[in-house]
């Protein structure tokens, strides 16, 4: 399907005029809302997988992530090839609460947002040589579509039952705009949530013989078993 496609099935739910160069730019910025909207519900095994890297600083103990990374995975030291351990802010404070403690970073925490909107970590303990080279696993966002985007197909981006569901999206959010009845918006909208439920749970169901490690009875992490993925990486 190509995105004008799916955008004409969205104003086509809304009793609205398909060729309306006006209604399909409304639409087609409705079908990039339901984009990140869908995207940040879960971690989807259809998200495309990307990598970087990034080099030490001496003494500098934040660094900023690409601007595309959705989800950073995992971390690693390439030059001495071992894995990093990610851990929450609080641990890595715990492990060095004096925040001075220097070395080879060999824990790293995800701590949120750098002014510039991207993803930031920070190392314990706080890299004390220049140069090393980190590389880092991520699921990657999916740029905004434009009408430069209207004849190619949606199979590159997302599945097929993903596409499927944009329709419901769009159309709610253009009856609302265009003065639809409120019931039908409501259930359009309905219908866009039974579809990312359903998504859901085969994303769930594709975890085959995934292990989880169990979280120790007084571990300060999270109780929540933690999967043991070989992440595919597409660059």
């Amino acid at each position: 399907m190509t995105l004008l496609a799916c955008i004409k099935l969205g104003l086509r739910r809304a009793g609205l005029a398909e060729g309306s160069t006006t209604y399909q730019e409304y639409a087609r910025d409705f079908f990039n809302h339901a984009k990140d909207d869908i995207a940040s519900r879960t971690r989807w095994r259809w998200l495309r997988t990307k990598s970087g890297t990034f080099d030490s600083v001496q003494n500098q103990r934040k660094y900023s992530l690409a601007s595309d990374v959705l989800y950073p995975i995992a971390f690693y030291h390439k030059d001495d090839a071992f894995r990093v351990h990610v851990d929450t802010p609080e641990l890595t404070y715990e492990i060095d609460p004096g925040d001075d403690t220097t070395g080879r970073g060999e824990v790293v925490a995800v701590s949120g947002l750098d002014s510039s909107g991207n993803w930031e970590i920070e190392f314990s303990n706080i890299p004390s040589a220049a140069g090393d080279t980190y590389f880092y696993t991520y699921q990657s966002k999916i740029a905004d579509k434009t009408s430069s985007n209207d004849s190619t197909s949606l199979d590159a981006d997302f599945p097929l039952h993903i596409q499927q569901t944009f329709q419901y999206y769009i159309g709610s959010e253009m009856m609302s705009l265009f003065g639809g009845h409120d019931q039908d918006t409501q259930a359009e909208m309905g219908m866009y949530e039974k579809r990312i439920q359903m998504a859901q749970r085969n994303n769930s169901g594709m975890e085959g013989n995934q292990r989880h490690r169990s979280i120790r009875r007084n571990s300060l992490a999270s109780s929540i078993p933690s999967p043991m993925v070989n992440w595919p990486i597409s660059t």
